[in-house]
């Protein structure tokens, strides 16, 4: 997948709030305040649209929140901006999998594998979500 032209950076004033809002959210995040940490990516890319880690940290909300919908929207946005964007595939393929679409989620997963670092934690998770949308593609197909 090419990457879209990236958004201009924002000037210094203003990719210094973006990065203290990223930071809040983050916080959030990890405080498993989700929706709040939502705003705060929201506000940060607002800000300075080059965050890609926003988009991809904002698509990891929704997918807390359970909105799979618009994590697919954010991740491919931060995809066509950052096409080696490990997480941004694996959030896709979340998103996709949260919804029954199984065959996306499975080619989703494929690219953020390619993507990965060739071991780690993140590694051994994309490598069981796999297995797992997999699966449940093999039984959606022999139902159908």
């Amino acid at each position: 997948m090419k990457g879209a032209a990236a958004p201009p950076a924002a000037d210094a004033a203003s990719a210094a709030r973006a990065a203290e809002q990223k930071a809040r959210g983050n916080e959030c995040f990890t405080s498993m305040a989700y929706a709040q940490a939502a705003v705060y990516c929201t506000e940060a890319l607002a800000l300075d649209p080059s965050l890609t880690a926003c988009l991809s940290n904002r698509a990891a909300c929704w997918l807390k929140l359970g909105t799979p919908e618009k994590a697919i929207q954010d991740a491919k946005a931060c995809v066509a901006q950052d096409p080696t964007n490990t997480k941004a595939y694996f959030r896709i393929g979340l998103g996709h999998h949260a919804q029954g679409e199984y065959r996306e989620a499975v080619e989703a997963l494929l690219e953020a594998e390619k993507c990965a670092p060739s071991s780690g934690p993140m590694k051994k998770q994309i490598d069981e979500a796999i297995r797992m949308a997999q699966l449940k593609a093999r039984k959606q197909h022999a139902n159908e």
